[in-house]
Parts: C-alpha cells; structure tokens; sequence
C-alpha cells in the first residue's frame, strides 16, 4: 500500500485519522524506537503499531515487553501482537543441574509454520522486514491465562477437585500431549510457564503461547511441566508459609518436611496429598516425581512421554471423564523433514 492507501485503510480501520506526518517501518532492528500509531510493513502486509504489550509476573502487574508491540492489521482489522527480534540470553539452575536459554525469533517461528491449525498453540506466522530480522504475526487470543483461571475460583479445594478438576485435568493431558509432539522431533517449548497456558473464552480450550526461548536440554520442558500440574491439582501454589500458618484444614508444617518440596521451587509443597487426603494415590506419586526426594534419589521423570503415559493411566484409573486426546502429528503431517 501506498501512503495515500495506508491513511484510508487507518481511518477505516481504527475510526481516527492517521497522524500528519506518518512513520512507515520496513527495519523493525532498533524495536525501541517503534512508537504508537507507527505503521510496520512487511512482506506487503500493513500493521498499524498500538503501543507495547505488558506481562505480569512473579506478583508484578504491567510489565512491558518493549520487543512485543499490539497491533492491528490494516488489511482486515485484526489485532494482533508482533513479536520482533530480542536477544537475550540466561540461566536456570535446578538443584546441581544449571539450564542454560535463549531467545530464537527462528525456533519460535518454525512452531508457528509447522503447528498452524492446531490449536493448542497459539497461531500465527511469520514475515521478514527489510534487514532480514524474523518477525512474528501473532494472533490474540480471547480468554485468561492458567494461573488466574484457576486462582480466581473462590470455592473450597475439595469441591475444586470433585467437580472442576477432572475436566481440567483431561485438558492438561492433551496439552502434555502437545508438548510431546514437540519433543518428538527434539523441539523444546523452552518457557513452559501457567501464565504460558491460556484458557480459550467460551471453549475451555488449553492453548500454549510464547515458545520464542530455546533451551539447551528438553528435560527443562518435564520439570516446568510438573509446576502445570501443581497448580491444576492445587488451584494455587502451596507453600511452606502457608502450610505454617496452618491454613490448610489444621494441618501445619511439623506434618511436612523438607523431602516433600518441590524440585523446582523448594519454598511449595511438592506432597500434596498430605494436605489434601482425598487425592488419588496414584497422582500423588506423580507429584512426587518432580519433589526434591525424587531430584536428590534421580527418580525424577526424564521424558514428556513417560510423564504423558503416568497421567493417562491415571486419569483412567480415577475414572475422570477423558476428552478426547490429539493424536494427529501436526508437526509432520506428510513426513516432511523438519530443518
């Protein structure tokens, strides 16, 4: 589109007049300089630039993603979130073990081309701008993320778990399931997180997002996949704090000990079934797989797919109602060899 054509389309589109003097971005390098109203423009295709996208985590609301700009396609309307090239680069460490990530526009991109129309992942597509940087075209998607899905359900835990989580708990199957087809082909999620899952408006559906971070080792994915569970099974993080102040039916903390905490994050409770009794036998010794005992005695679980087989077993043997499980290999449909 032309100039003349991208001030009909803005004003058709987002009912305002473009601004008198119009910035056209075709380098999207320097993302800090890209400012509200600022028309990217890719492989043809026009976004009209709404301001950055905000993330809150680890208790802090409306922080910004300066490399993630809301848009809104001039050709249909559509909002979007364009995700530009951020490089960066850190470190985790897990008991002895240290995980080291990064950021990879390309890793992120070639999900989003192979999985296109699976929807447990976010969708979208990727474009190149002028200087050959990979941007990605994501498309929003209308609901909540996992982690205030769940802790915004005010009823008690025993109710939670007779009467919501075994549908939850199906739909978590299928999105191990997901994360499966990616280790299949030796693909990581890389930051497999319970804000990373959102729950689709009005289908209930599980759908994973932000797959840009690349990790060195796939069993980062398994142990991030445990903290999934926790919060499914528990409807919120349990920690040590809490089981102290005895707000957990009287139970407090002499009844829980340093072995019963979580690998990942030893201030939660990784042996919930001490604090809830009413869980099955055989999905809290899932639990415990990803509990410091486990990490300390290697009884950890050391692929998707030995964790995916436990919590099929299990939901049937609970006899929780199963929905239906993806099997089809989105990934590689015709056999195609993945690069």
């Amino acid at each position: 589109m032309n100039d003349s054509q991208i001030r009909d389309r803005f004003r058709e589109v987002l009912g305002r007049d473009a601004p008198r003097r119009l910035t056209v971005r075709t380098d999207t390098t320097e993302f800090m300089d890209i400012e509200r109203d600022d028309i990217l423009l890719l492989e043809g295709r026009s976004f009209a630039v709404q301001g950055n996208a905000y993330e809150g985590r680890f208790g802090i609301d409306d922080q910004p993603k300066f490399w993630v700009k809301t848009a809104v396609d001039l050709w249909d309307g559509s909002r979007k979130f364009i995700k530009l090239v951020f490089h960066e680069e850190m470190t985790t460490t897990l008991g002895p073990i240290t995980y080291r990530c990064m950021r990879s526009a390309e890793k992120e991109a070639l999900i989003l081309d192979k999985l296109s129309g699976d929807g447990r992942f976010m969708q979208g597509c990727s474009l190149r701008d002028d200087k050959g940087n990979v941007v990605r075209v994501i498309d929003r998607i209308v609901g909540t993320n996992l982690h205030s899905y769940l802790t915004g359900m005010h009823i008690p835990h025993e109710e939670y778990f007779k009467t919501h989580f075994p549908g939850l708990f199906t739909r978590m199957i299928s999105s191990v399931e997901a994360i499966a087809v990616l280790h299949k082909h030796n693909i990581c999620h890389g930051d497999i997180r319970n804000d990373h899952i959102f729950v689709e408006k009005g289908t209930g559906l599980f759908r994973w997002i932000d797959f840009d971070l690349k990790q060195v080792s796939l069993d980062f994915d398994v142990w991030s996949l445990g903290n999934i569970l926790f919060l499914v099974t528990a409807r919120e993080d349990v920690t040590f704090r809490k089981v102290e102040k005895c707000e957990y039916q009287g139970v407090c903390s002499a009844r829980v000990t340093n072995e019963d905490s979580l690998a990942f994050f030893p201030h939660r409770v990784a042996n919930l079934q001490k604090l809830f009794p009413y869980i099955p036998d055989n999905l809290n010794e899932i639990l415990m797989k990803f509990s410091t005992k486990a990490l300390n005695e290697l009884e950890q679980y050391k692929t998707v797919f030995a964790l995916l087989d436990d919590l099929k077993y299990c939901c049937h043997d609970n006899g929780f109602d199963a929905c239906p499980l993806i099997t089809l290999d989105p990934l590689n449909p015709r056999g195609r060899t993945l690069s």
